[in-house]
């Protein structure tokens, strides 16, 4: 059955007419509540990257101010993740439609090509709402362009990276405990189907309370590419709350992974660099 539903999700998402997916779940950590994070961060666990998406330039931050509009549109704010001993940055936000067209190219502007275009279409397309309807192979081509014109390390995180920054020390499921708890409850913690309360589309990134780590959005909005380009992660706003769990992912531990070179209509992406 799990085989089943990784082969015809690609399908499904293209037409958006995604229903309850039965896809793989498990135990794992998420993140603590975080609400105490939507202020100034970063005094605590370290610094953060700012990259500036007109000319490359990368500069380090003791501390940030993530409701800073510039993040979602001609910067991306990235946070430094310990792991082990091994530090890596991860952006505070999905990427936005704004950023993508910055990295890509204004003539990149993949979610205005979906076909057949879903009814929510117009609602999900804005500069600081989610870029989505994107492949793998489109991201990977994307930021290799971007680093080779400007010397950056941009990346898709790994399937480890994201599950750790995701949890953010925490064995819970979700980011705000063992329960999914009710819409109103959702509503200020993950953009999914039960928090959506009659909006329909992607939300504006950051839009809910941040993780222990300050990291936005992890839980919903929008499934995110990890690894090589054949799993994605947290669920979407089109989807149940269950299927944003830490360790829910699509794509892993079947014969057919999703395959990286199509588009998908519900995905976007969490981008990660190397200072």
């Amino acid at each position: 059955m799990t085989r089943l539903v990784v082969l015809i999700l690609p399908l499904l998402l293209l037409c958006g007419c995604v229903p309850d997916l039965g896809l793989s779940t498990g135990g794992g950590k998420s993140a603590n509540d975080g609400e105490g994070l939507n202020g100034v961060i970063g005094l605590a666990t370290g610094p953060f990257l700012v990259l500036d998406l007109s000319s490359g330039a990368v500069t380090s931050l003791a501390e940030a101010v993530p409701s800073a509009v510039e993040y979602k549109g001609t910067k991306m704010l990235f946070r430094r993740i310990s792991s082990n001993g091994n530090d890596f940055f991860v952006g505070v936000f999905e990427v936005t439609q704004g950023q993508w067209s910055r990295i890509a190219g204004t003539a990149s502007a993949p979610w205005t090509t979906v076909t057949p275009a879903p009814s929510w279409l117009a609602a999900a397309t804005a500069p600081t709402k989610p870029a989505f309807n994107l492949s793998s192979d489109a991201v990977n081509a994307a930021v290799t362009s971007f680093n080779a014109a400007h010397g950056t390390q941009l990346g898709i995180p790994s399937d480890g990276e994201w599950t750790f920054a995701c949890a953010a020390g925490s064995s819970t499921t979700w980011s705000w405990g063992a329960n999914t708890g009710s819409p109103a409850v959702l509503a200020g913690r993950a953009v999914v189907r039960e928090s959506q309360l009659g909006v329909v589309g992607t939300r504006v990134v950051g839009g809910t309370a941040a993780n222990g780590f300050g990291l936005y959005d992890m839980h919903g909005n929008v499934w995110e590419w990890t690894g090589a380009g054949t799993h994605v992660r947290g669920g979407s706003w089109y989807d149940p709350a269950w299927t944003a769990r830490t360790a829910n992912q699509a794509g892993a531990d079947d014969d057919a992974d999703l395959d990286s070179s199509v588009a998908h209509v519900l995905v976007g992406v969490r981008l990660t660099i190397k200072p």
